[in-house]
């Protein structure tokens, strides 16, 4: 059985999920890359979306990110990205998206390894998309996805996303290792 439920503060194994899901981003990104490292640079991010656990009779399976006019961001305390981190800072800057007032925003999905393949995903978007019927305001869901990521992007498709835009930078492929993206958007009935 898979249940999904909102996290209010993302702890260690939470994060430890999104290191290892992009592990090839954060890595371009973090020089050495490493857990402990990564985890102190993550704390200190602003939190600007909702964040919802995925389990699997009671283990952690993934999680994923909403964000929109729904979420009041939480401050986290000064940042200390410093001249050594600078990449991060960047990087981080680089996958920051304006938002619509009436989008619901997929920030992030990021599911265990193990359990990849296993209609997690598919759980995890029609789950989001529940969610963004009830807000009154919203009526689009959308995200950003590499065009490299061929099952991300079919799953998406398959759940009625369509692309509206693909954007080349070559400063995300310096930074995250992917230069083409796709905005893609589901029209809310």
């Amino acid at each position: 059985m898979i249940r999904i439920k909102k996290i209010e503060a993302l702890g260690e194994k939470e994060i430890r999920l999104i290191f290892e899901a992009f592990i090839s981003k954060w890595s371009r990104m973090i020089r050495p890359c490493h857990f402990q490292q990564f985890y102190q640079l993550y704390m200190e991010l602003d939190q600007t979306e909702q964040v919802y656990g995925v389990f699997v009779q009671d283990k952690l399976a993934g999680v994923f990110g909403l964000s929109g006019s729904f979420v009041e961001p939480i401050q986290k305390r000064k940042k200390s990205f410093g001249l050594k981190n600078w990449r991060w800072y960047l990087g981080i800057k680089m996958l920051e998206e304006s938002i619509p007032p009436n989008d619901c925003y997929l920030s992030f999905i990021a599911i265990a390894k193990k359990y990849r393949g296993k209609g997690i995903g598919h759980r995890c978007l029609a789950f989001i998309e529940e969610f963004a019927v009830e807000q009154p305001e919203i009526t689009t869901v959308s995200l950003m996805v590499a065009v490299d990521n061929k099952k991300a992007v079919a799953l998406y498709k398959n759940k009625g996303f369509k692309v509206i835009k693909q954007l080349d930078s070559w400063l995300t492929r310096g930074f995250l290792g992917e230069r083409s993206w796709l905005k893609m958007i589901k029209e809310l009935d």
